[in-house]
């Protein structure tokens, strides 16, 4: 996105979706926080589960942009109906293909979305400030962890139960002791890998809060959850090992694509 050289952004382009082979993950955490709540209420009801690795992790250039199924929309006075289905299949999977993806990434960005995320910066600041009032830190941990439950995971499971049909205690239980928070928690292992990264970045008082640190907390959010292995830079690299991520996920995460040949 803010590589300026346009033969260097042309070479890195190729090489990713070589090696991708136009897949990506769908970038959007809070739709998977949403699938993961409804997994532990189909879990609870003894009902088939979603396979979230099927949702977020497709090939094509729509899963980059929301994930729903591409249509063709034609001109106006363009005549559609004349056009075979056969042509129209053909379009849609050109649509979809790795050459395609390859084409729109070595397009220039709009300034929006190469500028930065200011605004967000901000927020992140404001944040971390309020957080560091809290001298104890057991209770800045708790107070921390109690907000984002309070503002992410809450509203989204009293929405999942009421359209359930479910009553509002169905999980009352679980939340009864910080433990039973922490377990449940780790069932929704996209908004543990958040607010673990948030929450350790914050604790570095000294470092400034980056505009990229939203992009990084983002990917790795759903890359440690549904990926073997993670490769980030050393922050995070070193963040995510010293909360257990690693363990927790189940995945590798490497500081450098050089320690890759340890795993192949």
């Amino acid at each position: 996105m803010k590589i300026s050289n346009k033969k260097r952004k042309d070479e890195l382009t190729s090489l990713m979706v070589r090696l991708s082979k136009g897949y990506s993950f769908q970038p959007y955490f809070s739709h998977n926080i949403t699938r993961e709540i409804q997994n532990i209420v189909l879990k609870e009801l003894g009902l088939p589960q979603i396979n979230i690795r099927d949702h977020i992790l497709k090939q094509g250039i729509s899963n980059l942009v929301g994930g729903g199924k591409p249509t063709l929309e034609f001109r106006k006075g363009a005549k559609s109906s004349e056009l075979p289905e056969d042509i129209k299949k053909e379009l849609l999977d050109l649509l979809e293909s790795p050459k395609t993806l390859e084409f729109c990434l070595k397009q220039k960005l709009p300034r929006s979305l190469v500028g930065g995320k200011k605004e967000l910066t901000e927020v992140f600041e404001k944040n971390q400030q309020k957080l560091s009032k809290i001298k104890d830190n057991n209770l800045r941990q708790r107070a921390f962890l109690a907000w984002n439950m309070r503002a992410v995971v809450v509203p989204e499971l009293g929405k999942i139960l009421y359209e359930s049909g479910l009553p509002k205690d169905f999980f009352s239980k679980e939340f009864s002791t910080e433990k039973d928070i922490s377990e449940f928690l780790a069932s929704i292992p996209t908004a543990l890998c958040l607010f673990t990264l948030i929450y350790r970045r914050d604790q570095q008082l000294q470092r400034p809060i980056q505009k990229n640190d939203f992009n990084d907390i983002m990917f790795l959010t759903l890359a440690l959850p549904y990926s073997d292995i993670v490769a980030t830079e050393k922050m995070w690299a070193s963040i995510a090992r010293q909360a257990k991520l690693d363990k927790k996920c189940n995945t590798k995460i490497l500081s450098s694509i050089n320690e890759l040949g340890k795993f192949l």
